[in-house]
């Protein structure tokens, strides 16, 4: 079974990203704080880190150099509400 790591600090967003996984089998991790993303990633494999980008704690493009650190094998897929134009400009 995969396991799926999503990471964002929206509760909402987090629930329904991991109901929907969860409906297609795979197994889901959920944590709005990245610290906590970290540690869960060296307890237990995960194939897959599904994070938002912009986050209070830490840019989701720091949390997946740090996942890749942590666990070289492991997917990153990066998601936000933000358009991409709205993300470079702001700097977050």
């Amino acid at each position: 079974m995969e396991i799926v790591l999503v990471v964002d600090d929206e509760d909402d967003i987090r629930a329904v990203v991991g109901a929907m996984l969860k409906a297609q089998g795979y197994t889901v991790l959920e944590t709005s704080d990245p610290q906590q993303a970290l540690r869960l990633a060296t307890q237990q494999p995960v194939h897959l880190l599904l994070s938002d980008v912009v986050m209070p704690l830490m840019r989701g493009t720091e949390l997946a150099q740090r996942m890749q650190s942590v666990s070289s094998w492991t997917k990153v897929l990066l998601m936000s509400a933000y358009k991409v134009a709205e993300v470079t400009a702001s700097g977050q």
